[in-house]
């Protein structure tokens, strides 16, 4: 148990009026108790009350391992066959906890919620996703240790691709030669990237295809790896041969527009901020149509997590706060560029994790 973190999320609960929360295997479990559990259909639930020492419901079969991996003493256990509901009502009322429950909106299952509800009816439920946001968007050394690591992985696998993509390669060729250098160089996801050629690469989200590499092409990978736990989320595009003018000006904007944006961030401003950094100069650029997504978003135990660089997103950025700064620009029929990187918030402006070139178009 990380004490600590579980301290500073009590804080929290407390000035947000929640009376305890109950947190499901996932990405705050581990963040809570260093342990690694995924959700399956024997219910496990982590109860942090606002006050006190937290507690588990959860498998007879799986306590003793709890209790050496959460260093957790309270744990209420349920058989094979038996009701997972009366082991949490008699954590509540061993704890004497009250007040509104709260819970991940974006993780609990109604497997959870109806536990909760029948040992706990007429209760209130609210969303602790911003608390839990708050918590995490702010990496400790070892934190960010771990995704240099992760930044590192997919840096050598950029290394070791990079001689391959020519005319004659298929994009799912590619792909192929990324998944064996994430496991070669040890990364806890096998794959997760996406590769995408030519007229393809306007497609933000393609998956590799059979398509065949052509000279002219803009090529981009999008690639993550694991290491601890902790994820690295990288973005490079290539170009193959010749690339036409209209496609080296979309690609100069977004280079340089994702470099501004790397510059100018700064603690105390806004995450929509970013997103507006990026956006502002492609939208002056005139491509301000063909940028569809949203600036970045929080990185670190999900490769997907808050705070989100988009309009609307009010997050404060503090030291320490990682995420990502990906724009693009995607024109439909011709090909799409975006630029991915990696980076924390420092004590004067951001530091980039990520070091591999940026400009990966060939000379004229």
């Amino acid at each position: 148990m990380f004490l600590k973190r579980v301290q500073k999320m009590q804080a929290e609960l407390s000035d947000a009026g929640v009376g305890f929360a109950v947190i499901v295997p996932g990405a705050n479990f581990r963040y809570l108790t260093g342990h690694a559990m995924k959700l399956s259909e024997r219910v496990t639930m982590l109860v942090v009350p606002a006050e006190g020492p937290p507690a588990l419901a959860a498998p007879l079969l799986e306590a003793g391992g709890l209790a050496e991996m959460c260093g957790i003493e309270d744990i209420f256990t349920y058989r094979d066959g038996e009701s997972p509901v009366d082991p949490f009502r008699r954590l509540v009322d061993a704890s004497d906890l009250s007040g509104p429950v709260g819970c991940e909106f974006t993780g609990l299952r109604m497997l959870e919620r109806d536990v909760v509800s029948k040992a706990i009816p007429e209760t209130d439920y609210c969303d602790i996703t911003g608390i839990m946001g708050r918590l995490r968007g702010v990496k400790d050394e070892s934190e960010l240790e771990a995704m240099e690591e992760a930044v590192e992985i997919v840096e050598g696998v950029f290394c070791d691709v990079q001689d391959s993509i020519a005319p004659g390669v298929t994009e799912a060729e590619l792909a192929q030669e990324v998944k064996m250098g994430l496991a070669e160089r040890g990364s806890g996801l096998v794959y997760t990237g996406s590769v995408a050629s030519g007229e393809r690469s306007a497609l933000p989200h393609a998956g590799p295809s059979a398509r065949t590499l052509q000279n002219g092409d803009l090529v981009w990978f999008d690639v993550c790896a694991e290491y601890g736990g902790y994820h690295s989320d990288l973005t490079r595009t290539f170009g193959v041969g010749d690339i036409a003018s209209d496609l080296r000006e979309a690609y100069e904007v977004v280079y340089r527009a994702q470099a501004r944006a790397r510059e100018d961030i700064v603690p105390g401003m806004a995450a929509e901020d970013v997103d507006a950094l990026c956006r502002r100069y492609i939208e002056d650029a005139g491509y301000g149509e063909y940028f569809t997504h949203r600036t970045g978003h929080g990185l670190g135990l999900e490769i997907h997590e808050p705070p989100y660089m988009v309009s609307g997103d009010t997050t404060i950025l503090t030291p320490g706060t990682t995420f990502t700064v990906e724009p693009g620009i995607y024109l439909p029929g011709r090909g799409g560029v975006r630029i991915e990187d990696d980076v924390v918030v420092t004590q004067e402006g951001c530091r980039s994790l990520t070091t591999y070139p940026r400009n990966l178009l060939p000379d004229d």
